[in-house]
């Protein structure tokens, strides 16, 4: 807790308190975002058709999918499938690119919304409908002015945007010291790229994001958690509405000093609520992901509740699968993390720019900073990210792998993206780097510049990769 005047101005975060206005800051991103969204053709980030036929579904009323002859999904108009066919041959070949005449394809294809077939999305059916919310809005608004499939996709992607956007701006006004790591992360070409999609990625990061910087404040400001308790606990339940994987991240609020709440028998009561609220949640949502689950058609063998069964069985034996496929591929993930392969993980960006986003991280952990936790903090934030990590391998497996499989072949580093604030979080304002702490008035205008380049040779990759005939 702060005992003094001078540890609470430490805290200013008042807009002219920043080296740069989170507005500004805000509206480049916004600007990034929108390049991404232009150049990236229809349905060419990872199953983003999927997203968009239950986005779509949402947009109708239509909040949960159903199971129907062991295929999940729903009645959607023929012509959403039918956009996506158009594109699927760009996927998985690099050497295809987009047209005029699949665009005009696709501009003059009409909605036809009598024309309804039932349509799988088996990958997106489990998912709950608040996810989807944000692009699921667009496109209802959208349809009343223009019903075009084509129109529909881009409202959607624009609409996850823009509330993307708008979290980051909540982000960097709401904890202003760390500010150069979130503009850092936001910067790197995964995150940007999955933003400007119509997936549920799109939410759920920056969701994670906004809970991370909320919990990151109240560990320094007593009055903050007090005032900002509401949107907290509002956050973590979209958290596990949105992807349950993510829910690890709850965990945080147990970082929070019980004097922060007020007494020690307040906190007690406000982590009670904050997490019977959350397991009901959890419980309710996997409930329903169960009662629409059917095996993924592109994963033959794989069988979540089999494989769980086997896991509980041989717990030893599956922890070492996940112990060394962390071992042996940390570096990929490392890599697909910052963004390495775009696309339908077809795009490759040059070697070199993956490692010059990865020497900007430690860089922006060097701004001089009043943020300041204990030994204790900073080891769980640790501990949080390596369980995520395993969170993350367990539910990659129990759902693309073949039973008992001594390999898991699917996880990819976006999946980790949440969670790599956590580390930032536990490294920042370390008492062992003040020697090396730059001002954050140099820091913060250099991770914007140079992660704004970073992002205009990220967009010629994907630029060149879609429409350029080599």
């Amino acid at each position: 807790m702060y005992r003094d005047s001078q540890s609470r101005n430490n805290m200013n975060n008042t807009p002219e308190s920043f080296s740069i206005h989170p507005a500004l800051l805000a509206a480049v991103c916004m600007l990034i975002g929108i390049a991404y969204l232009v150049i990236t053709p229809p349905m060419q980030v990872p199953d983003e058709q999927y997203h968009f036929y239950r986005a779509y579904q949402v947009s109708e009323g239509v909040l949960f999918s159903e199971k129907r002859g062991g295929v999940a999904g729903g009645e959607l108009p023929a012509s959403l499938s039918e956009l996506h066919r158009l594109y699927s041959f760009l996927v998985f070949n690099p050497e295809e690119k987009t047209n005029p005449e699949i665009t005009e394809k696709a501009v003059s294809m009409a909605l036809d919304p009598q024309n309804r077939v039932f349509t799988k999305f088996e990958s997106t059916a489990i998912f709950p409908f608040p996810a989807y919310t944000v692009p699921a809005i667009a496109i209802a608004v959208t349809r009343l002015v223009d019903s075009r499939p084509i129109v529909l996709m881009y409202a959607a992607r624009l609409a996850n945007l823009l509330f993307g956007v708008f979290i980051l701006f909540l982000v960097f006004r709401l904890f202003r010291q760390g500010v150069p790591l979130f503009l850092l992360l936001a910067l790197l070409p995964m995150y940007m790229f999955e933003m400007a999609s119509v997936s549920s990625d799109s939410f759920s990061n920056s969701i994670a994001f906004l809970f991370i910087a909320l919990l990151a404040r109240s560990t320094q400001d007593d009055e903050f958690f007090q005032r900002a308790w509401p949107a907290i606990v509002l956050t973590g339940m979209l958290v596990v509405s949105s992807k349950q994987t993510y829910s690890v991240i709850l965990l945080l609020l147990l970082l929070v000093p019980p004097a922060h709440a007020g007494s020690g028998q307040r906190y007690l009561v406000k982590t009670s609520f904050f997490y019977a609220l959350a397991g009901t949640a959890f419980i309710a949502w996997a409930m329903y992901a169960r009662s629409v689950y059917v095996p993924l058609s592109w994963h033959p063998g794989a069988n979540a509740e089999k494989q769980i069964a086997h896991m509980i069985e041989y717990p030893y034996d599956h922890f070492m699968v996940f112990v060394n496929d962390i071992y042996y591929r940390w570096d990929r993930y490392l890599r697909m993390w910052v963004g390495e392969l775009l696309g339908w993980v077809d795009t490759r960006l040059p070697g070199w720019l993956v490692i010059y986003y990865l020497l900007l991280f430690p860089f922006a952990l060097l701004v001089k900073t009043s943020f300041s936790l204990n030994l204790l903090q900073r080891t769980a934030l640790i501990i949080l990210a390596i369980i995520g990590l395993f969170v993350v391998e367990a539910a990659i497996y129990i759902h693309t792998a073949y039973i008992a499989s001594t390999l898991n072949d699917h996880v990819h580093g976006r999946y980790l993206i949440p969670f790599v604030p956590l580390l930032g979080l536990a490294l920042l304002g370390l008492a062992i780097l003040r020697p090396l702490q730059l001002r954050e008035q140099l820091i913060t205008p250099l991770i914007l510049l140079l992660g704004t380049l970073g992002s205009a040779i990220s967009l010629w990759t994907v630029y060149s990769r879609y429409y350029v005939v080599s």
